[in-house]
């Protein structure tokens, strides 16, 4: 089983992230497989990025190949 993970960030809640969501969905990632935070890029404390991350694990964990698309 392979399990697809995008990841897309803006740094603004006015800014749209919708190029990005169409690139992931073209690299064939489900939607509700899609992580997005609407945050500076100051510095890394990115809420949607960890919970991908913290399911990427678990996946990899119990044998699954796992992988994170990150636009």
């Amino acid at each position: 089983m392979n399990n697809m993970y995008g990841y897309a960030r803006v740094s603004s809640k006015e800014q749209n992230e919708e190029r990005q969501i169409i690139a992931l969905k073209g690299q064939n990632i489900k939607e509700k497989d899609i992580y997005i935070d609407k945050i500076s890029g100051k510095d890394f404390n990115r809420p949607m990025y960890k919970k991908m991350s913290k399911r990427s694990i678990t996946c990899t964990f119990k044998n699954h190949l796992c992988s994170a698309i990150m636009l």
